[in-house]
């Protein structure tokens, strides 16, 4: 009739968490349209420990003892910084923390890991000061405007995260079309993003000239110098700029058409009179130095903004050199594989270079980028692209330049690669919560005041979940407990009868069978023995009932039988139940613990699932009666008279520790610092005497009984409970004896 021993596991407790990952110094990246960046860890503030203590049922169906396990979880105020701002604000669409999605944009809903907890600044010249921060650090505590910044509240640092800050990775948009929570970017156009690291650089639009440039990109990036930005995007895209009367005219090369004829008779003038030949130095660079192979290294849009590569590859040629670039673009496979394509094809092409070609004065309007078509002496046709070009003091021209195929503005090729599965956050879906006022379950239990929460959710993504409390009405939530696992629960499809009139509490009832279904998990038989050590605790309507035979009979639904019924002291409950009642497993449970005060009166409660957000989570109006700290009613109530009609009563206390589910009375521990019990008499409904005593013994004496019914009594009613120091008169008894 006793339960096994119990184990106590408790892990060991940091005394301080480090705050690594930040790199001071580190220069702030421009974005246009979206990339994926490191974050720079910028804030880290005071770490706050939560003690988490776990009580499971050991054994098959939970007999045998218990596993009582402490553990620590850790949170603390982190603040990364993404990148440069803008005026409108940068949107934060994903987010990664050491790998891990734990902030998703992308669809109808936002989800993530506490993303409750997660607030976003765009980096606008308003950005207000982080409230959170401000907290830690009063009035030291930067705007960091212009600045985009990921503030993680109180984020938990244990579930994911192995008690250390994450390294954050984030994929950040310039520009997006934003409907509620949902981030969808769009590309950006090469042109914008010359004028702006123009602009950036000093340089007003009105001096440069971007109308040559039609590409675009979804994503591109750069920090540090502005020369080196564009250079590394005329790489990318074939730009090239040259200077025209005071304008910067930046235009793509593989776009360019021819613009001059060139004929024979103007090529090597020079005072009227020219040589034929060697007119047109050409030099070809050796195969050997040019490359059979590139490969290209960037970001993909479609593969959540990580590292990629597309290689073309020139079959016909025996040169084994490769080009290798990577470029901070985010695009997709296709067109990552043309920029290489074409990539190779302008090196084979320019391989040809011209020059220095003399012309006379009637061209000195040519500029670099200018594609002329010259015709040799034999009728050759050479279309060139001229990169130099050298005006002398008789006005006379030199030009250089390299061979131009307008053809190499076109690809054809494809993107290769695998298939890729995005990854996403499994959304827990809907949770089922259950705020229980219950008799302790844990000795611990008894002398605190508060109630337990089962939840859980049908979605195999629903594994934990916290308990918030709003002292105002739903202003303002805090966190109470964390549900470790979620609770076995369902509901009954059939109605658990009335017991047999032979049977009491403590007792087998193996008439009564009840079917469930399951929301989430399952349920098995167990021995008498695994019984009576409490194992198959459920709560059926306000009933404690255990189950010793569980049959599965279709899927998720079992057929109960063997019963043993009112467990607890919840004997009172034994009757009047119904179809559809909940049925829940006793565990796996959180005891959520209140202050005194606040028993009886009503607030307001959220449950959040891990990774769901609590504005998402329904309000739950509940009243904790302090029922684990109610003694439980006397049971045995006997009476005796003696020859002058003096009543004595007799009877024995139940104790809610140290009993392991069992309902036997005897030599039990007791529960309460003081003995003491209140015995009421009846009349009817009316109470005509109160009695109390501090021992399980009292007398009703023949002058009491003529005082309070006119004369002596052969059967009173009476009312039984032991007092509680805390909260008064426990759980009732009435008999008549």
């Amino acid at each position: 009739m006793f339960g096994g021993f119990d184990i106590v596991n408790e892990s060991p407790r940091l005394d301080k968490i480090e705050m690594g990952g930040s790199s001071y110094g580190s220069e702030i990246t421009i974005v246009y349209g979206t990339a994926r960046l490191p974050a720079n860890l910028v804030f880290g503030g005071a770490v706050e420990t939560t003690k988490h203590t776990d009580k499971q049922s050991m054994g098959k169906g939970g007999g045998g003892g218990t596993v009582k396990t402490v553990t620590y979880s850790y949170a603390c105020t982190l603040a990364y910084l993404i990148c440069a701002g803008t005026s409108g604000g940068v949107h934060v669409r994903k987010a990664w923390g050491s790998g891990q999605l734990i902030y998703d944009a992308s669809g109808d809903s936002l989800t993530g890991h506490n993303v409750d907890r997660i607030q976003i600044y765009g980096g606008t010249e308003f950005q207000g000061i982080d409230p959170s921060m401000e907290a830690e650090q009063p009035g030291a505590t930067p705007a960091y405007r212009g600045r985009a910044l990921m503030v993680c509240n109180l984020y938990d640092l244990t579930e994911k995260f192995s008690n250390r800050p994450p390294s954050m990775q984030v994929e950040v948009c310039e520009r997006a079309t934003v409907t509620g929570t949902r981030i969808d970017p769009y590309a950006v156009s090469i042109s914008e993003i010359v004028l702006d690291v123009c602009d950036r650089a000093g340089i007003p639009s009105t001096s440069v000239d971007v109308s040559g440039m039609m590409q675009t990109v979804h994503g591109w990036w750069f920090a540090g110098n502005f020369r080196a930005a564009i250079e590394r995007i005329g790489e990318a895209f074939g730009v090239r700029m040259r200077d025209d009367a005071g304008t910067l005219v930046f235009y793509e090369t593989d776009a360019l058409e021819v613009e001059v004829d060139i004929p024979a008779e103007h090529l090597g003038a020079e005072d009227g009179y020219r040589e034929p030949g060697e007119l047109i130095p050409v030099e070809y660079a050796d195969e050997q130095d040019l490359p059979g192979k590139v490969t290209i290294t960037y970001r993909d849009i479609d593969r959540d903004g990580l590292s990629c590569s597309q290689t073309v590859m020139r079959l016909t040629v025996g040169s084994t050199q490769e080009d290798a670039e990577e470029y901070p673009a985010m695009m997709d496979a296709t067109a990552a594989r043309r920029i290489a394509d074409k990539r190779l094809y302008r090196r084979w092409v320019e391989a040809a270079k011209y020059g220095p070609v003399k012309l006379g004065p009637q061209y000195l309007y040519l500029r670099p980028g200018h594609v002329v078509r010259i015709t040799d002496d034999e009728g050759t046709v050479h279309a060139v692209r001229l990169t130099r070009v050298t005006i002398g003091a008789d006005w006379r021209l030199e030009v250089e330049g390299v061979a131009h195929e307008a053809s190499i503005a076109t690809s054809y090729v494809d993107g290769v690669g695998t298939d890729y599965t995005p990854i996403t956050i499994a959304s827990p879906g809907t949770t089922y919560a259950r705020l229980l006022n219950l008799p302790p379950l844990a000795d611990a239990d008894a002398s605190a005041a508060g109630f337990y929460l089962a939840a859980a959710g049908a979605s195999p993504a629903w594994r934990q979940a916290v308990i918030f409390g709003s002292p105002d009405g739903g202003l303002n939530w805090s966190q109470l407990a964390v549900l470790s696992a979620y609770t076995d629960m369902g509901w009954c499809n059939t109605t658990l009868a009335d017991p047999p009139a032979s049977i009491g509490a403590a007792n087998f009832d193996l008439v009564s069978v009840l079917e469930v279904n399951m929301l989430r998990g399952q349920l098995v038989s167990v021995s008498d023995e695994q019984l009576f050590a409490g194992a198959n605790l459920a709560l059926i309507g306000a009933e404690l009932v255990q189950f010793g035979l569980a049959e599965l009979i279709a899927p998720a639904t079992y057929r109960l039988s063997r019963l043993l019924r009112g467990r607890r002291a919840s004997e009172a409950a034994m009757t009047g139940h119904g179809v559809g009642e909940d049925f829940t497993l006793l565990t796996s449970l959180a005891f959520v613990p209140l202050p005194l005060a606040l028993l009886g009166s009503e607030r307001a409660y959220k449950v959040v699932p891990i990774g769901g957000a609590i504005e998402d989570e329904g309000t739950i109006a509940f009243t904790a009666t302090g029922r684990t700290l109610k003694p439980w009613a006397p049971i045995n109530i006997r009476g005796a008279r003696d020859s002058s009609g003096n009543l004595a009563i007799t009877w024995q206390r139940r104790s809610r520790v140290g009993a392991e589910m069992s309902n036997e009375a005897g030599d039990i521990a007791l529960d309460e610092p003081v003995e003491s019990y209140r015995i009421e008499v009846l009349d009817g409904a009316t109470v005509v005497r109160t009695i109390t005593v501090t021992a399980p013994a009292a007398t009703y004496a023949d002058s009491q009984q003529t005082a309070d019914f006119g004369g002596l009594q052969s059967a009173v009613t009476v009312r039984l409970a032991q007092l509680s120091s805390v909260v008064g008169a426990g759980y009732t008894t009435t008999t008549t004896i």
